[in-house]
């Protein structure tokens, strides 16, 4: 009976520390999507899904709502930028990644919001990086 136990709690052990060393933070095996550096000197997150509100005025803020994804836990939202030139606006959604924690290896979608004011109607191209790279679509403004 003892050795069983002491077999149980040996093999117990074993899985724990090959847990813990699988979740150690310099893993070169975690794969790369999601996690291009931007300019401004964040990892630019992948967006998943972009709600686009209805009726947008130009001179009148509009906010939309956006699913991005981060590659685990120990990343953490910098922020959301725009960036509008005529009648396109890019999006970056910025992460910060937490190198001190160890975190296990999950995808996580998070929810956020922007606000864009647009000086005159038309019809704009919201550009950023979706699932399989660059991404498009048309808002209009009234």
């Amino acid at each position: 009976m003892k050795t069983k136990f002491f077999f149980s709690v040996a093999i117990l052990s074993a899985m724990l520390l090959a847990g813990l060393a699988s979740c150690d933070k310099d893993d070169d095996s975690v794969p790369e999507k999601g996690k291009e550096k931007d300019p401004r000197g964040c990892i630019e997150a992948v967006v998943q899904s972009i709600d686009v509100p209805e009726g947008i005025q130009a001179g009148v803020p509009a906010t939309f709502g956006l699913e991005y994804v981060k590659p685990n836990p120990c990343y953490s939202l910098a922020g959301i930028f725009t960036d509008m030139d005529g009648f396109e606006l890019d999006l970056k959604v910025c992460l910060d990644l937490h190198e001190d924690l160890y975190c296990i290896q999950i995808i996580v979608v998070e929810e956020g919001d922007f606000t864009v004011t647009f000086p005159q109607s038309g019809l704009y191209i919201l550009e950023f990086k979706g699932p399989s790279g660059p991404e498009s679509l048309t808002v209009e403004v009234n």
